[in-house]
């Protein structure tokens, strides 16, 4: 009835919008709307359900068939771009790891050469250093060797004098003196 109070089960249904057949619950045969409150029969009911002729449903089929062929065609689009970036990224890194194990080596044998030249260098201070020293050497004796020599250049001018003129001719005839003894 109208003016009733709804069961619970009817008050636990969804709302239906206004217009619509609703059945009331626990009751059989017709239905009453809710908008003009008249009974509708089952005969009219099944004349409102939606009825597709088989054109319809092959036209309905088609254009499902097409969106899932647009869906399909963009999905393996899609999928082929994915594969492809993904490709070119493991290219990308392999490319990288070559690089790195290129560097890596190259790395490797700097250092290595950097060590043998560090080396080198070493041994070459030590000769340098050494060499310097014998130098060194070679000169304060070259220094005491020159200062030798002008010294006995000079010793040996004063020992020419000194013969020179103990050989004069005027002293040997003219001095004769005897030598000093003491």
């Amino acid at each position: 009835p109208p003016g009733a109070p709804p069961s619970a089960a009817a008050a636990a249904s969804p709302p239906v919008p206004v217009g619509t057949r609703r059945a009331w619950p626990g009751v059989p045969g017709p239905r009453l709307t809710d908008k003009r409150m008249r009974f509708v029969s089952d005969e009219d009911q099944e004349l409102d359900d939606a009825r597709y002729s088989q054109r319809q449903v092959d036209f309905l089929q088609q254009q499902h068939d097409q969106q899932m062929t647009v869906l399909r065609s963009e999905y393996e689009r899609a999928m082929a771009e994915k594969e492809a970036e993904a490709e070119r990224r493991l290219q990308d890194h392999r490319n990288l790891a070559e690089t790195v194990g290129n560097m890596q080596r190259e790395l490797e044998r700097a250092d290595e050469e950097n060590r043998v030249l560090k080396r080198a260098v070493h041994i070459q201070h030590g000769r340098s250093e050494e060499l310097k020293a014998h130098a060194e050497y070679q000169e304060h004796m070259l220094v005491q060797a020159s200062e030798a020599v002008a010294r006995l250049s000079r010793a040996n001018a004063a020992l020419q004098a000194q013969l020179a003129q103990f050989n004069a001719p005027e002293r040997l005839i003219y001095h004769m003196d005897p030598p000093d003894v003491c």
